[in-house]
């Protein structure tokens, strides 16, 4: 099969979190969107150098799946939602390394090697 040039404007990448108390890690996806390589890297640069909002970050995530509340029902997406992760410490690190795992178009097949 023929390689097939595309334009590739998202990602969905394995993000896993230790809840605290919790025995074993929970896993959500989250959805990125997926800057070409030296927009990314400009991107990267800003980050280390604190120069990224948590606002300006949320701004490039797309989806946040298998999500639940307490009770175990489904949460939705949103932006808010997204601010309010990036909140809890123990979330908050995974999430951001996430968006570099997008970057680097390490998605879930990439990530179990």
């Amino acid at each position: 099969m023929a390689f097939v040039i595309k334009n590739v404007p998202e990602i969905t990448v394995p993000v896993d979190i230790q809840v605290p108390g919790e025995p074993e890690k929970s896993r959500i996806h989250a959805t990125w969107k997926l800057y070409g390589y030296d927009d990314a890297q400009t991107r990267i640069a800003a980050i280390h150098k604190g120069e990224v909002t948590d606002e300006q970050l949320t701004e490039d995530l797309i989806n946040i799946g298998d999500l639940s509340d307490e009770q175990g029902q489904p949460v939705a997406f949103s932006p808010e939602l997204a601010r309010k992760l990036l909140q809890m410490t123990y979330v908050r690190i995974p999430l951001i390394n996430s968006w570099f795992s997008a970057q680097q178009c390490r998605a879930e097949a990439a990530a179990k090697n």
